[in-house]
């Protein structure tokens, strides 16, 4: 019987997770980020840098402040002020369907 609780614990720790996915996204600049996807954001991470985006096409830099991001055929681009970040070949992990550039 305690083994099924434990179970069952396992279980619905994995369904009550906040994050969705996990993968490497890789920028023009060979810089490696890993992202993680909640239900309504994505955060892109670097051992200096992070890079939040939001549903509604917001993107913002600790540091650096906020801007958009936008997705085409040829990939994802963030833009903070003077600062982008581009990825030829990834899109991140959220409802694309307002991000479109």
């Amino acid at each position: 019987m305690q083994a099924i609780h434990i179970l069952a614990f396992a279980a619905t720790a994995l369904v009550a997770s906040p994050a969705l996915a996990e993968r490497a996204l890789v920028s023009d600049t060979g810089a490696v980020y890993a992202e993680k996807v909640s239900h309504s954001a994505s955060r892109l991470t670097t051992r200096s840098e992070t890079i939040l985006l939001t549903e509604a096409c917001t993107a913002e830099i600790p540091g650096r402040g906020r801007g958009n991001w936008w997705w085409t055929d040829r990939g994802t681009t963030v833009s903070v002020g003077n600062y982008a970040v581009r990825f030829s070949d990834d899109v991140p992990f959220l409802s694309l369907s307002r991000c479109v550039g």
